[in-house]
């Protein structure tokens, strides 16, 4: 059912990032494989669309799911998720902004990556 969600929602994804448009179907894919997972979601209130900076406690990978599945939201995530397989392609495809925890003298340039996501309209979700 994941697979098939994948091959439906890929195809479009790519579509749009060529056209410079922001991709809904990550956002689709997270809430089905949520929805999969046995997760169910309510949002109470107005839903925050972009410019948001979520930060929030994280418990496990089903949060990242329903979180994104939700609002949309990218996420910050250590840079060895990105080297993972499947999961750190997905992680890309959904815009996260990756750090080096262990970069001291680099922290600059990441916040200035999490200040573009920003200005970029995105939503950022972190789990301090």
């Amino acid at each position: 059912m994941l697979a098939l969600a994948l091959l439906i929602a890929i195809p479009p994804h790519y579509l749009w990032r060529i056209l410079h448009i922001s991709s809904p179907w990550p956002r689709f894919f997270l809430a089905a494989a949520a929805r999969i997972c046995g997760a169910r979601v309510k949002v109470k209130g107005a839903a925050l669309k972009r410019d948001v900076f979520y930060i929030s406690n994280h418990v496990s990978w089903i949060d990242i799911l329903a979180i994104a599945g939700a609002s949309g939201t990218a996420f910050v995530a250590k840079a060895e998720i990105r080297d993972a397989p499947v999961v750190g392609w997905l992680a890309t495809l959904n815009r996260t902004v990756f750090v080096e925890r262990e970069d001291r003298l680099g922290v600059a340039e990441q916040i200035n990556r999490l200040r573009d996501a920003l200005a970029e309209t995105w939503s950022v979700t972190v789990f301090p």
